[in-house]
């Protein structure tokens, strides 16, 4: 409640502000916004959540800068992650989000895998993806080289950031491996996507893997009766992401039953 109260007043303070000096879509606080959507979700308003995904959707199409955009797609991950309900996705892909942190990318490409039904698309996305980080780690690399004459920027993606996206891709490619059934390079890509994220910064508030890689692997234990190793990946997520919904709804499931 703390969390979406404190939100809205400084989501409402931007817009204040905004129509006060005449500024355009840009001047809205969308971090706010987008701990605002997520303090829902968490909350089981999916309504509400679903309000704020459309209004963020409709800006981005009214101005469709580098910050909405990016904005956009992390909200888009997180709603249609938290509310199952990627049948019903509308993941636009009338923007290019090249120029976008490969972190960010990974989200995009994550959305658009999971809203597509075909096969070969989802192949083709994990590829793209690939590619993706191929490029962004050899800028990082440059980057550490010309930092002793400091021609860097702090927007440049990080190593960090580039290791969240191949936690995304092996979150991806163990999904494909689902489809078509083969246990044991699900297992071997979710516990190489665990361990990767257990070693990336933590990040406080809405995650920035949108489908911690502990949740998915607990999910898959879950459908394979494997309940006690799935608690264990349950109660990692929650360390890392306290209280949140999806997890903690598994756990009290599960002590119901027992």
């Amino acid at each position: 409640d703390e969390v979406i109260k404190s939100n809205e007043e400084s989501y409402q303070a931007s817009v204040d502000r905004m129509i006060d000096k005449d500024l355009d879509d840009n001047a809205r606080s969308y971090h706010a916004f987008k701990w605002l959507m997520y303090g829902h979700l968490q909350k089981g308003n999916f309504a509400e959540a679903s309000s704020i995904r459309d209004s963020m959707q409709r800006y981005c199409e009214l101005l469709p800068s580098k910050l909405a955009r990016n904005h956009l797609i992390m909200m888009n991950g997180a709603y249609y992650t938290e509310t199952d309900s990627w049948a019903e996705a509308t993941i636009s892909d009338e923007w290019d989000n090249t120029d976008l942190n490969i972190q960010v990318q990974s989200i995009d490409i994550y959305n658009r895998y999971m809203a597509s039904s075909d096969s070969n698309e989802k192949k083709s996305f994990i590829k793209t993806l690939e590619q993706y980080i191929t490029d962004a780690a050899k800028k990082v690399k440059k980057r550490a080289e010309a930092m002793c004459s400091g021609t860097t920027s702090r927007s440049q993606a990080t190593a960090n950031n580039v290791e969240r996206a191949r936690v995304v891709l092996l979150e991806l490619k163990a999904m494909m491996a689902m489809e078509e059934q083969d246990l044991a390079s699900i297992e071997k890509y979710l516990l190489e996507a665990v361990e990767k994220e257990n070693t990336t910064a933590y990040a406080y508030g809405p995650p920035e893997i949108v489908k911690p890689s502990a949740e998915l692997m607990a999910e898959w234990l879950q459908s394979q009766n494997r309940i006690d190793e799935a608690l264990i990946y349950f109660k990692q997520v929650l360390e890392r992401n306290p209280k949140r919904r999806i997890p903690t709804a598994a756990i009290e499931l599960e002590k119901e039953k027992v």
